[in-house]
């Protein structure tokens, strides 16, 4: 069975399960009930999605205050749904609807409380079932489900397990990291990668050893995080030509790494734009490092599309930004003070122009 879940957890993150539709445990035993349970559970998940949607819909919609504040009450509520789960595990909290249940609960609902905790760490923690429990968690990228990984990689041991749960936890710290500058919170990313490479680096998530798949977010968090001096690294201009982002020392930097085929970069252009033009006479500069794989993609875009700014590209060269700084998704957005150091990551539209205003002061207060 496939089910499809859009959960709201550092924005919007849709998460594709594969289960099964019957227990494992005595598949043959009762199928009626079993497809009660199924029909029970797929029931509640529409609710769910259903409810999530209508929620997502008026927060878009609203205009005012009094019409946010009146959105804000159909965001969907775990104590909704929080008897219906008593019920569910009542009748069977050992067999794979049970596991896929608890998923809902902990990444849909956000319920972790000790009671829903004991059924996952008493029923699944140990077995190799709960690998997709597991891999969800990266993905989902909230803070509140670290320490059930944690539990779940001390108990459990299966390599694969314990590689993708430290994996997991790696990768939220380092998504808090991101978003806050929480220096605790990359000290603790390392040492999960660290710890990941260390007693798995042959293990194989993602399709990838573990070492091979830390490695460039190792490089990230102890090189690209904000407050860091941004790496010496060199590019290529529209012209071929070797440079590197200390040819502008001196002037605030934006590196806006996009593509042309990426929707959200291109609803960056008309912002970008009209900046660039604000900004024309100060210490700034914008520079726009293009990931696709074909040049004249590039070319034939700014032929019609109007970006007076700095262009780079870098192709499928086995050096540069593109292949080492650990650029996971587009657009990758590097604010950079006069000085070289990186000071916030991923700010658009007024965000990043109100950061590189700051900026700009401090670069020329005397």
């Amino acid at each position: 069975m496939v089910r499809l879940f859009g959960f709201l957890s550092l924005g919007v993150i849709t998460l594709l399960l594969t289960g099964t539709t019957q227990s494992q445990e005595n598949p043959k035993k009762d199928p009626a009930s079993t497809k009660d349970r199924e029909a029970k559970l797929e029931k509640m998940i529409e609710k769910f999605v259903s409810d999530r949607n209508a929620y997502a819909r008026a927060i878009q919609q609203a205009k005012t205050p009094e019409a946010k504040k009146d959105a804000e009450k159909l965001k969907p509520k775990a104590a909704d749904y929080q008897k219906d789960l008593d019920a569910f595990f009542a009748e069977n909290s050992k067999d794979d609807l049970a596991l896929e249940a608890l998923t809902f609960a902990f990444y849909g609902l956000d319920i972790r409380d000790e009671k829903t905790t004991k059924i996952l760490m008493d029923n699944f923690a140990k077995t190799d079932k709960i690998k997709q429990f597991v891999a969800i968690a990266s993905q989902a990228g909230n803070k509140e489900i670290i320490p059930t990984i944690q539990k779940i990689v001390e108990v459990n041991m299966n390599k694969e397990v314990k590689a993708m749960g430290l994996v997991a936890v790696g990768g939220i710290y380092a998504m808090m990291n991101d978003e806050t500058g929480d220096k605790a919170a990359r000290d603790e990313a390392i040492k999960a990668y660290e710890l990941a490479v260390k007693d798995f680096g042959d293990v194989v998530v993602d399709d990838q050893p573990v070492k091979e798949l830390a490695k460039g977010a190792l490089f990230e968090l102890k090189n690209l995080s904000v407050g860091s001096p941004a790496p010496a690294t060199v590019s290529t201009s529209l012209e071929g030509k070797p440079v590197k982002l200390e040819d502008y020392k001196g002037k605030v930097i934006v590196l806006d790494i996009w593509a042309t085929w990426c929707g959200p970069c291109r609803a960056m252009i008309p912002h970008e734009r009209e900046m660039v033009e604000r900004l024309k006479d100060k210490p700034f500069v914008l520079i726009s490092l293009s990931a696709d794989k074909k040049k004249e993609t590039l070319t034939n875009f700014l032929e019609k599309e109007k970006m007076p700014w700095v262009h780079w590209w870098e192709g499928e060269t086995k050096d540069g930004i593109l292949k080492n700084w650990n650029i996971r998704f587009f657009p990758t957005i590097y604010i950079i003070d006069a000085k070289g150091i990186i000071r916030h990551k991923g700010l658009r539209g007024d965000d990043m122009e109100k950061a590189v205003v700051k900026l700009i002061e401090e670069a020329t207060k005397k």
